[in-house]
Parts: C-alpha cells; structure tokens; sequence
C-alpha cells in the first residue's frame, strides 16, 4: 500500500508537473493574445488614419483640379485683355499720327509765306511799275 501510495503520489507530482507547463503555456497565450490585441489595435488605427489620408487626398486632388481650371481661365481672359491692349495701342499710336499730321498742317508758317506770295507779288508789283515808267 505504501508502494501504491507512493506510486500515485508520484503519479500527482506529475499530473501537477504536467498543470504547471499548461498554466505557464495558457500564460503565455494570454500575453501572445495581448500582444495580437494591441497589433490589430494598431492595425485598425493605421487603416482609419490611411482612409482619411486617401479621403484627405482626394480632396485636395479636387481642390488642385478647381485651381487648374480657374488658372486656365484667368488665362484666357489674360490673353485676351492682352489682344486687346495691343489693338487699342496699335489705334493709339495711329490717332497719334493723325494728330500729329493736322498738327502739321495747321501750322502757319509766315516765311514759307512770304518766300512764295509776298516776294514774288513785290517783285512782279515793282516790274509792272517799271514798266509803266519806261519812257515811251
């Protein structure tokens, strides 16, 4: 009996044995499954953060399109307020001209008068009385 009960006494240290590898091993699971919480935790962190970042993205994309087109458009009107401004200098710069040609024009120039009419007149005045004085 001693025999028997030493035998089983052995055979609890065992089974106990035995008790304490499975408690260290569910111990280890828990501290595993801790760590995979604290992972999918992170995990489900990350692919929040990467969907407003994509959201956050597109919305900019957007945003950049809008700027795009109104740059083109302001563009546009750019260029044609620049056509324009060109036409209205060309239409300047040829007014100029014709004020300067009737600025020219109404000029009185008293020599260029005299030289043509006056001169000639005195000198066609002074012939024709000679010639009446000639001795006939």
């Amino acid at each position: 009996m001693i025999e028997k009960i030493s035998k089983n006494s052995q055979e609890i240290r065992s089974i106990h044995e035995i008790l304490d590898r499975h408690e260290d091993k569910l111990e280890k699971l828990q501290e595993e499954t801790s760590v995979i919480d604290r992972i999918s935790y992170i995990l489900e962190d990350t692919r929040l953060t990467t969907e407003r970042t994509t959201n956050t993205l597109q919305e900019i994309t957007a945003t950049l399109i809008e700027i795009k087109s109104a740059i083109t458009s302001t563009n546009a009107q750019v260029q044609e307020l620049s056509e324009k401004q060109s036409k209205m200098s060309e239409e300047l710069k040829t007014t100029n001209e014709r004020i300067d040609i009737v600025d020219e024009k109404s000029k009185f120039d008293w020599i260029e008068v005299i030289k043509k009419t006056v001169i000639p007149a005195l000198l066609s005045g002074g012939a024709v009385y000679m010639f009446m004085n000639l001795p006939k």
